[in-house]
């Protein structure tokens, strides 16, 4: 299903697969889509993330800046 939200027409997207995997973890985590693009964001380039949200972003396994 996500992929066909990047397959719309006038839909285009630099990072596709970072966005489907943000999609699918705020969907199975429960968490907002920016909380879930960030983490994966962070989880590819391997830098932790930081935030004062620790309650979603304990759900979403990043390391957190401290």
């Amino acid at each position: 299903m996500e992929q066909r939200l990047l397959r719309l027409e006038g839909v285009t997207a630099d990072e596709p697969d970072l966005i489907l995997s943000a999609l699918r973890t705020m969907a199975d985590r429960n968490v907002p889509f920016v909380d879930a693009y960030l983490a994966a964001s962070a989880a590819r380039s391997g830098e932790p993330v930081s935030t004062c949200d620790d309650e979603d972003f304990e759900r979403l396994d990043v390391p957190l800046f401290s």
